[in-house]
Parts: C-alpha cells; structure tokens; sequence
C-alpha cells in the first residue's frame, strides 16, 4: 500500500506529465472504481447488511427490555435514528432541495408593460439564497485549499519520513484554520443582501472573486514548471 501512494506521489509531482493528465487520469481511475461498484452494488450490500443487523440487534435488545418502557422507547429511538440517517453526501445532496425558485406571473395581454416585465420574469426568476451555493460560490479558493490538504493529510503518514507527528498536527491545524476561513468568507459575503431577489447574481460574483486569485495561482505555477524544463 504504501509503495502504491508513494508511485501516486511520484506521479503527481512529476514535471514530464501534463498537468490534463494528472487530473484527468485520477478521475478516470476514481469512476471506474464507482462504476464497478454499481455494477456489483458491493458498497449498497455492505451498507445495508450493517443496518440490517443493527436493527435485528435493537429490536432483540428491545424484547429483553419490554417491561421497560423507558428502554423501550430509547431503542425505538435508535432505530429511527438508524433508518432516517443520511450519510455526508446525501446530506450534500439534500442541499439541492433548499433551493426554491419563483413561479414567474402569466402575462397580461392588457398591458404591455406589465407583459414585458413578465417576460423578464419567465427568463431571470427570482431565487432564494442556497446555504450550499453560497458557501461554494463564495469561499471556493478556501475549499479547494482543504480538499487539497486533505488529501496530503491521508498521504502525509506513508510519505513523511521525518517530524511525522509534528507534520501531521500542523496539517490537521492548517484544515481547522482553512475551515474557519471559509465560514468568515461566507458569512461576510453573506452580509450582502440578495441582489434583486435573484440569489444567482450573488453566486456569479462570488465565483468570479474566488476564480481572480485561482486563474493567477495557476498561471504562476504553469510559468514556474516551463521556466524548471529550460533550466
């Protein structure tokens, strides 16, 4: 395992390959991996035949307990709690449903103005603010920063040979003060009010704030590779 991350590392930090390589080939490898998983539902199994006996062990757990009602009821609980729970990406999904957009008014064929306002209407919707979206669209720079550390945060203990421990605590440090930068990112912007009901104006310029210092980032590390391949 820890020869394979480490030819994973290699891999990314090779200048000879393209960095369209270096995204698109994990990608590629992470989708078949899905794939498969889909086809043969390993995961769906496995997931369900964990809750299945959870249940079977607190409804025997409930029997033993039945003159109890106190018990009774907080086994009733756990059950509930086991079948209604949603893991991170289905609560990431959920996320999608507070999105509400506006049914735009019929046009009045009596008044012309008011026909073309509602025209306008039926094109740019108004759309309340999405917690999700703007989090994203406000604090993108931060998040890709924290996916980032992350991953070397997974890699850090097969790759690190000196100060391991001390390596590790600073990374898990840098992921809470990313978080917290992303939460007061968020919430300043979120001070702005939505801008003519229509809470995608606010995404837009949101994404175009994030993506300024991304672009140059890119650029100035792009520049920094070619500049290594002619020395």
């Amino acid at each position: 395992m820890e020869e394979i991350i480490k030819k994973f590392i290699g891999f990314l930090e090779n200048d000879r390959i393209s960095i369209s390589r270096k995204i698109g080939i994990p990608l590629l490898v992470i989708l078949i991996i899905l794939l498969l998983d889909n086809i043969f539902g390993t995961s769906y199994y496995w997931i369900n035949k964990m809750e299945t006996d959870y249940i079977v062990k607190v409804e025997e757990a409930k029997k033993i307990c039945e003159s109890d009602s106190v018990l009774v009821a907080y086994f009733d609980e756990k059950i509930s709690n086991a079948i209604n729970r949603q893991n991170i990406f289905q609560w990431f999904a959920s996320l999608f449903k507070n999105t509400k957009l506006e049914d735009a008014k019929e046009p009045d064929d009596t008044n012309l103005n008011e026909n073309i306002f509602s025209k306008m209407e039926k094109w740019f919707p108004e759309v309340e603010r999405n917690q999700m979206w703007h989090t994203i669209t406000s604090s993108l720079l931060w998040i890709i920063f924290l996916a980032l550390l992350s991953l070397y945060l997974i890699f850090a203990p097969f790759v690190v040979e000196k100060n391991k421990i001390a390596t590790i605590l600073g990374t898990i440090i840098g992921l809470g003060i990313l978080v917290f930068f992303i939460w007061i990112t968020q919430w300043i912007l979120g001070l702005i009010p939505v801008i003519l009901n229509r809470a995608y104006i606010n995404y837009t310029l949101q994404l175009i704030i994030n993506l300024i210092p991304i672009i140059a980032l890119t650029v100035g590390s792009i520049k920094e590779v070619k500049k290594k391949k002619l020395l």
